[in-house]
């Protein structure tokens, strides 16, 4: 059953640090999800890009059981299908898009965990079949004792994940191998994981508070880990992106900030500026922004390269779900459009990037940017003194 477009009103609301948003132009649009026996969805997670421009989305329809709903690039809900490996169900972790598009990818939380003859935790490849339907096939597993969790593609057509403890996994769709690289540190945690404009993948380490970089390419390099140490302790890592300017940025969600690191390791972090603030996921616009979810202020919110950042915030969910939260979750892009999941309002939303909502300014101030302005200002002073 198709989810009926919904074009929300919006309430917007501006956090900026120097300079505001670019000028208004169209509302976000809302669309409920619905399952493959038409009621609405269970809570949404994982989104990616699909073929022509729409998304896939995770969306629970059972005890650990998951559906990829399929949205087109105008928003409308097409055919989904269960996330199902070697008869048993599973949960959707995280989709992912190759760099070439010819294949896409699962992180999958099989329902019994390898037990009952059902495949362990893993990789599930999604491709149409004959009919033009969209199914999942199991690709390789990563042991029953692992939870994997992020995913992406690299330049060489591998595949990335990563596991908890301190592996990340490198998948090989030609030959079927899965080959486990440690991080530069035991027990890092790691999290999101992509491609850098190096051509090297990064990660966000939750339990090291750090940036893990890892090679690709030479195969006598392929592995290779180091990281990075981000400067606010306990920062809540959560996802990273590859900007227009070469650097890797990611999101802080205690800290309620965004960082910066370039492919040098050099790490810069600005404050969102709202209270509450607790930014998830993030990716690239093609406005030449970077854009992340933040469910501490139930907000979309926008930041340029030079660290200004503008939030919107998102229309209450509708009263059936008796929700009063949008809470939104994982964010991409795909055909020119930002897209997100919202995990209590079961909708996926959507904006034009290169015409967001209006937003009005807030009188928060950006406390962290005006000491660093201050400490530029009194280095200056001391120079000329």
């Amino acid at each position: 059953m198709r989810a009926s477009p919904r074009i929300a009103a919006l309430v917007v609301v501006a956090a900026t640090l120097a300079g505001s948003a670019p000028a208004q132009g169209r509302p976000i649009a809302e669309r409920v999800v619905h399952n493959t026996f038409g009621e609405v969805g269970g809570p949404l997670g994982a989104i990616a890009p699909a073929p022509g421009g729409g998304v896939f989305v995770a969306t629970r329809i059972g005890n650990n059981q998951d559906q990829i709903a399929v949205f087109d690039a105008a928003g409308a809900a097409r055919p989904g299908f269960p996330c199902s490996v070697i008869g048993g169900s599973c949960q959707a972790g995280a989709i992912a898009t190759t760099p070439a598009g010819a294949s896409f990818l699962v992180s999958v939380f099989p329902t019994d965990h390898g037990r009952d003859g059902h495949a362990p935790p893993g990789l599930a490849s999604v491709a149409r079949n004959p009919r033009g339907a969209w199914v999942t096939t199991f690709a390789h597993g990563v042991g029953e004792s692992s939870v994997p969790y992020g995913i992406a593609g690299d330049a060489h057509g591998a595949v990335w994940l990563t596991e908890g403890g301190g592996l990340v996994d490198r998948y090989d769709p030609a030959t079927g191998t899965l080959v486990p690289h440690p991080l530069a540190r035991r027990n890092a945690g790691p999290s999101i994981i992509t491609l850098g404009g190096d051509g090297a993948m990064w990660c966000t380490e939750v339990l090291a508070n750090r940036i893990g970089r890892i090679a690709t390419g030479l195969p006598e390099l392929v592995g290779a880990a180091t990281d990075y140490r981000v400067p606010t302790p306990r920062a809540g890592l959560g996802g990273i992106a590859p900007g227009p300017d070469g650097a890797l940025w990611f999101t802080e969600a205690r800290a309620g900030r965004i960082g910066r690191i370039t492919t040098a390791g050099a790490v810069r972090e600005y404050a969102v500026g709202r209270r509450g603030a607790a930014p998830r996921s993030i990716v690239a616009g093609a406005d030449g922004s970077l854009w992340f979810t933040d469910p501490g202020t139930d907000a979309i919110g926008r930041i340029t390269t030079g660290g200004r950042v503008t939030e919107y915030a998102l229309p209450a969910p509708p009263a059936r779900t008796r929700q009063t939260r949008a809470v939104p979750n994982a964010i991409t892009s795909a055909g020119g459009r930002i897209w997100w999941s919202e995990t209590a309002a079961v909708r996926v939303g959507s904006l034009d990037p290169l015409a967001p909502p209006r937003a009005v300014r807030s009188r928060v101030r950006d406390r962290a940017a005006a000491r660093d302005r201050a400490a530029a200002r009194d280095r200056a002073d001391a120079r000329k003194r």
